[in-house]
């Protein structure tokens, strides 16, 4: 858990948010709910490591809505973290003319959603 931590603090710090102390029990709460989203859409008992990336996006997601939703963002924030999303080959361009709002929601849910494409080469079948 401490490299998928480590990685989802750098992946907050890209999109402009600095961890807080008082931030570790919901990381760690967002980790968690991410793992298990991922381990019941496939059907598995621990997160494989090639969705590890998919976790760590999918836990930031869960956090920055949290702090969204909340009104804990500050402006500066939710101007950085919008401004354009690349990951790997994939490029994420939120249009120009949005406002903060749907800018936000849309960065937000792209990395809730990551690595949906990618479960099916991981997902068992239950009988």
């Amino acid at each position: 858990m401490t490299a998928v931590l480590d990685d989802v603090k750098s992946r907050l710090a890209i999109f402009g948010y600095e961890v807080q102390p008082e931030d570790g029990w919901a990381l760690s709460y967002c980790i968690d709910r991410a793992a298990q989203d991922i381990c019941n859409a496939c059907n598995l008992d621990t997160v494989p490591d090639g969705l590890h990336y998919a976790q760590v996006d999918r836990a930031c997601g869960e956090f920055l809505q949290a702090k969204y939703s909340t009104g804990k963002l500050s402006d500066e924030t939710t101007q950085a973290a919008v401004q354009s999303i690349k990951e790997g080959d994939t490029t994420v361009q939120l249009s120009i003319g949005s406002s903060l709002t749907q800018r936000m929601a849309a960065a937000i849910a792209t990395l809730q959603n990551a690595g949906e494409s990618e479960f099916a080469k991981y997902r068992k079948l239950v009988w």
